[in-house]
């Protein structure tokens, strides 16, 4: 999960406040503003994707063979 991690180079975001993983209310467009709004509000998306890493605390297959070529190094 690290290696996945450090792929999307954590925040996700530049936009993204580090202390709560919501918009900067400064470098945020108003429509990325309205959509946060939405998440948090009628959308209710927050309920399960919590900030600031947005994840469903579940294991999902994300098919990361996708994007690299296996190879064994030293017999493993």
């Amino acid at each position: 999960m690290a290696e996945m991690e450090k792929l999307l180079d954590f925040p996700p975001a530049p936009k993204l406040r580090v202390a709560d993983g919501k918009l900067n209310p400064a470098v945020a467009s108003q429509s990325e503003m309205r959509g946060q709004e939405i998440f948090f509000g009628k959308g209710q998306c927050a309920t399960c994707h919590l900030p600031p890493y947005y994840t469903d605390n579940s294991m999902h297959n994300l098919k990361l063979e996708r994007f690299f070529k296996q190879e064994m190094v030293d017999g493993w």
